[in-house]
């Protein structure tokens, strides 16, 4: 009969040891000097120090025969115990000893079930002490009882880390789904994907978000590895050819964890984004969405409100230091615009010197800088975040080829501050005067209500410069008899401002002039379709305004500069050789000047600007489209109304990081969306020649650089760079000289495009 009651582990003990985390039955085959050997019950031969097992031993069954019956013994005794350990009620037995005792054996918590417990009955609690691991705590020999305020914390640390698990075992499957259904280039159909609301919908709403989140931030820290382990799942399930797709190893999905595309690819086959998402706007934290502005909806009709009282008593002659300009400028931008920040009108004096006078839309006027708007709309200084924050990280307004985002709420882009022909606006009127060989001789910024007199288009503009005085398309709003006056308005403004352009030149600014593309996006039934069309030229246009412009900028940064306002600048402070001044049309004149040429920087001293060819400038001609602009409004407009700058240079400064990064961001949208769409163009361009299965696509391209490693070329059609093998290109390597090239494996997603041929013109 076996002895029940076990001081030291001897030969035909039975004893338990931890391995993977639980007990494990063993028999004592032998003992000595504290080591024992061992017959587990996973029928494995084990040696390992007595002090190891768990201080519960026993019953002691002496010498038995063969390995068959330590065995069966040690069967019936892990059944037993099982069974005993499966009716405890372990929350009860914390109760029975939380606030009696801080720690206490396995038997001492036996005994509060049984009077007189044997080995199995121990052991059987034993292994329940240690399952119930918010309540007890194992420091052998002995199980500390954890107090009530701990239990509480422990347990809603398990049930995370259950939801966790679950988690991490659920997601697996969901984006091995979603993973197989990128592969093959689909979405999943609406009854495959997951569901937000019912059971499971818990974990479709954590995956949706972490995908989000990493879509926003690829490389964010994955604390707790469920991110990891998600991806870690993929190869595994799948394995090599799967998906039916050749080249699928366990090397190729090993590298999924570094994919930074990874978490797009599987929100699109989920439906969570549409194809062609625009991720960089999330990597911006840049919110796209139409009523961004709803939380500051009490500071707009504040702001409103405000521009309505000013308007009208302007208009009622109430405001004797506010100028009225009536009719007498007009706006020249592209087609779409509906945000118009700037018109001019420009005439002769007497002396054949010329006067212009620039309107720029004034959003600094009443501008709450530095506001906070309270949970009901209320302004509460040192509460969330108001409505010129949220401008401030939205940084500039974004002109991409699916859409346009403005800076400001779309209420005040494009009504209350936008010079609207026909609608009485506020505006920083600037007057300047040249002479006739176009020196400014005097210059003076005032605050305006003005009522622009049109609003024409580039081509109207164009037109009337080359002679069309006539019906030419694109004027939003001429009177006919109005049409005479404005093409000599416009034929005095490109005198001047040839002339102020020649003297840029001669200031070594650098010009360059090539075609322009514009991206026209489709969305129909058969999916998003890209087209490149070449812009009309409109380079008398172009000249008229943007020297216009550059004179203005210029004179009020003077004027600021002399009355000591800090401002922002832009800069390229660099020297370049003199030969590089000029206008470039050739591509590859163009590829080495501008290679020549650094970004140009946002600081707070005047430094010079080399591609302007200018000694110092600070933009001012779009506040309604650039934060940079509004703040340096705000310099001049709270000059003239106080006599002094709103901000120090200081505080200026203390702006500039935050300013930086985050134009720095939105630059990156503007910068890489385009692109990706030129590539797709070219990608479906590449897709269709295979299945009309047509001769091979080639475009007319010209070399713009080369060194001993590769040869850049500038694609005609979409004034795209690219650079590919020296080798490929053979002796045609010269710069200028034209060539055709075939191109391959492009992946818009991952911005690749390769040059797989080359052919002479």
């Amino acid at each position: 009969m076996s002895n029940s009651s076990v001081k030291f582990a001897g030969v035909g003990c039975v004893v338990e040891l931890m391995q993977g985390g639980r007990p494990l039955l063993a028999w004592v085959l032998e003992e000595q000097s504290g080591q024992l050997r061992l017959w587990s019950i996973n029928k494995r031969e084990m040696k390992m120090a007595a002090g190891r097992v768990l201080p519960w031993l026993g019953p002691s069954c002496g010498n038995v025969g063969s390995r068959q019956e330590i065995q069966e013994r040690l069967e019936q005794h892990r059944k037993r115990r099982d069974e005993l350990a499966a009716g405890l009620d372990m929350l009860q037995i914390w109760e029975l000893a939380q606030g009696e005792i801080r720690q206490a054996d396995a038997r001492w918590f036996a005994e509060l079930i049984w009077p007189e417990p044997d080995a199995d009955q121990v052991a059987s609690m034993g292994q329940a002490l240690l399952a119930q691991k918010t309540h007890f705590k194992f420091s052998p020999p002995v199980f500390e009882v954890y107090p009530e305020e701990l239990v509480a914390q422990r347990q809603e640390k398990q049930r995370e880390e259950e939801a966790r698990m679950e988690l991490a075992t659920v997601g697996a499957e969901i984006f091995r789904k979603l993973y197989e259904a990128s592969r093959q280039r689909r979405v999943l159909p609406e009854n495959e994907r997951p569901k937000f609301a019912g059971e499971g919908g818990a974990i479709a709403v954590a995956l949706a978000e972490l995908l989000k989140a990493r879509i926003a931030d690829p490389d964010a820290h994955d604390a707790d590895g469920l991110w990891k382990r998600l991806i870690k799942a993929l190869p595994a399930k799948m394995g090599q050819g799967a998906l039916g797709q050749p080249g699928f190893t366990p090397a190729v999905a090993a590298k999924l964890e570094d994919e930074p595309h990874l978490p797009l690819m599987l929100a699109t086959a989920w439906g969570l984004v549409p194809e062609h998402y625009n991720f960089w706007l999330d990597r911006a934290d840049y919110n796209p969405a139409a009523d961004w502005h709803l939380p500051y909806q009490k500071e707009i009709d504040d702001i409103s409100e405000a521009v309505d009282k000013f308007l009208k008593a302007a208009e009622n002659n109430e405001l004797p230091k506010i100028e009225r300009c009536e009719n007498e400028v007009v706006s020249v931008d592209p087609d779409s615009t509906r945000d118009w920040d700037d018109a001019f009108s420009i005439g002769r004096s007497p002396d054949g010197g010329y006067r212009l006078k620039v309107a720029l839309a004034c959003p600094a006027l009443g501008w709450p800088f530095e506001s906070s708007a309270g949970e009901n709309g209320e302004h509460a200084p040192g509460r969330k975040p108001g409505l010129d924050r949220a401008v401030f990280r939205r940084a500039t307004s974004l002109y991409l080829p699916e859409a346009v985002y403005f800076m400001l709420p779309s209420t005040l882009a494009l009504s209350c501050y936008s010079l609207e022909a026909g609608k009485l606006r506020p505006a920083l009127l600037l007057w300047l005067e040249f002479d006739p060989a176009g020196n400014m001789l005097a210059f003076e910024p005032r605050l305006a209500a003005v009522r622009v007199k049109a609003n024409l288009t580039q081509k109207y503009c164009e037109a009337m410069l080359n002679g069309d005085n006539g019906n030419s398309a694109g004027a939003v709003s001429a009177l006919p008899e109005d049409k005479a006056a404005l093409a000599a308005m416009f034929q005095n403004g490109l005198a001047l401002a040839e002339k102020l352009q020649a003297r840029r030149l001669e200031n070594g600014a650098i010009i360059t002039e090539r075609p322009e593309i514009d991206i026209v996006v489709k969305a129909d039934d058969e999916g998003v379709s890209v087209a490149l069309e070449r812009a009309a030229a409109v380079p008398r246009t172009q000249l008229l305004v943007s020297e216009l412009m550059i004179a203005a900028t210029l004179a009020l940064t003077q004027w600021c500069m002399e009355n000591a306002i800090p401002l922002l600048y832009r800069s390229q402070d660099v020297a370049l050789p003199r030969e590089f001044a000029g206008i470039w049309r050739r591509e590859e004149e163009i590829a080495r000047v501008l290679k020549a040429l650094p970004p140009s920087l946002l600081g707070l001293e005047p430094k010079p600007h080399a591609g302007l060819g200018v000694k110092f400038y600070s933009s001012f001609t779009a506040p309604i489209r650039r934060y940079p602009d509004l703040l340096n409004e705000s310099q001049v407009v709270c000059r003239l109304q106080t006599g002094q700058p709103r901000l120090s240079k200081d505080e200026l400064a203390a702006l500039l990081p935050q300013l930086n990064s985050r134009l720095d961001q939105a630059g990156q949208i503007q910068r890489f969306r385009p692109r990706y769409w030129k590539l797709l163009f070219f990608q479906q361009q590449e897709q269709q020649a295979q299945r009309r299965k047509t001769r091979l696509n080639y475009w007319d391209a010209v070399i713009t650089e080369e060194n001993s490693y590769f040869v850049g070329v500038m694609l005609e059609a979409a004034q795209l760079y690219l650079r590919g093998p020296r080798q490929l290109f053979g002796g045609r390597t010269v710069p200028g000289t034209p060539v055709r090239v075939r191109l391959g494996k492009i992946n818009p997603l991952r911005n690749e495009i390769q040059i797989m041929e080359v052919l002479e013109e």
